[in-house]
Order: C-alpha cells, then sequence, then structure tokens
C-alpha cells in the first residue's frame, strides 16, 4: 500500500472440551490483534488486542506500544483491562486488575 508501516494480524481460538468446568479462563474464546511496526528511526511499535468469551460475553483487552527517544532512552507503554467479567467466570478475579504502565528506560 505504498507505506513503510508493516502491519500483522493475529487471530486464535482457544477451546477446552471441559466447557463451563474448564480450569483454564480460556475454554470458548477468540483473540483477535494487529501489530503495527512503522519501520522508523525510532523503532516505533504497536500490538493490541481482545480476547472474548463467547460464552460469558468477557473481553480482556491489550496494549502496548514503544519508541526510542534519540540514542539512550526508551519509552513503553502498556495497557491491560478486563471488560463484562461474569462471576462465573475464572477471570472475574482479575475484574479490579486493569492498569496503564508507562516505562522510559536509559540504556548505556
Amino acid at each position: 500500500m505504498d507505506s513503510p508501516i508493516d502491519l500483522g494480524l493475529l487471530s486464535e481460538y482457544h477451546y477446552d472440551d471441559r466447557g463451563e468446568s474448564a480450569s483454564s479462563t480460556f475454554e470458548d474464546d477468540i483473540a483477535l490483534g494487529a501489530r503495527f511496526a512503522f519501520n522508523d528511526v525510532q523503532s516505533t511499535e504497536a500490538l493490541f488486542g481482545i480476547v472474548w468469551d463467547r460464552s460469558s460475553g468477557g473481553k480482556f483487552i491489550n496494549i502496548e506500544a514503544s519508541r526510542r527517544i534519540g540514542d539512550s532512552f526508551l519509552l513503553e507503554a502498556q495497557g491491560r483491562f478486563f471488560i463484562n467479567q461474569k462471576p462465573s467466570d475464572p477471570a472475574f478475579a482479575f475484574t479490579k486488575d486493569d492498569y496503564i504502565e508507562l516505562f522510559l528506560s536509559y540504556n548505556f
């Protein structure tokens, strides 16, 4: 498409035949995501993903991004969000664990 940006698309299907009695949070889930690599001097990258529980409707959203600043610094951001988790879902334990982190690293 005449652009320096690379786009990678991700998809997965998670299945456990034990259904609701499975000890995993991924008994019947669909995961979709996209990775952008901007191919610039600063190595800018971003990754976005969502996991959707087909039986409960719960969602897990993951966001990651990074970019170099100059020769020595790296700025990174991460976010994890749990949406509409039902009390019967094993992921309900993480309902209040949403977070956003910002990192600035110095490399020498």
